[in-house]
């Protein structure tokens, strides 16, 4: 687990807000591969970084596929965001990942956070959902359901 990487000292990993985990490439000195166990802003995708020797610039480069990359999560995606979806029509206006979740919970749906945020990412850039609140404190509409209330008003 990369998490571990940071448990020599507890406090070092409660307080973090990002942690990231670097690895050599084996057999390619530039790249670096890099995992997100932590980021209290969600996103944890991993990334390859190649080091440019002459001038330390750092340029992210494409990953290679893996098989778990294939159709399987595609479909684990799709459902997820179906089953967001149903929570966002009983629910409009929700707020935040954690009611998201227990929305989802309600539903006998049990889903990470991880897997909450890669849905909502994924409906977000399909058009399908707008988040009526800020950053810090987001309100999730489905498209469809948001339009219908203001054709009410």
């Amino acid at each position: 687990n990369d998490l571990a990487s940071f448990k020599e000292s507890g406090g070092i990993e409660y307080a973090e807000q990002t942690a990231l985990v670097l690895r050599s490439v084996p057999d390619e000195p530039s790249l670096v591969d890099v995992a997100v166990p932590k980021n209290r802003a969600y996103r944890k995708d991993a990334f390859r970084l190649r080091l440019d020797h002459g001038t330390t610039l750092l340029t992210e480069v494409d990953m290679p596929a893996s098989p778990e990359s294939g159709r399987g999560r595609s479909d684990t995606l799709e459902k997820d965001a179906a089953d967001l979806r149903r929570v966002l029509v009983d629910r409009p206006g929700i707020n935040g990942v954690r009611a998201v979740r227990e929305g989802l919970r309600a539903r006998r749906v049990s889903m990470s956070n991880d897997r909450v945020g890669g849905a909502l990412e994924f409906l977000r850039l399909r058009g399908e959902i707008d988040n009526r609140g800020s950053d810090h404190r987001p309100s999730y509409w489905l498209r469809t359901v948001a339009e219908e209330l203001s054709d009410d008003d």
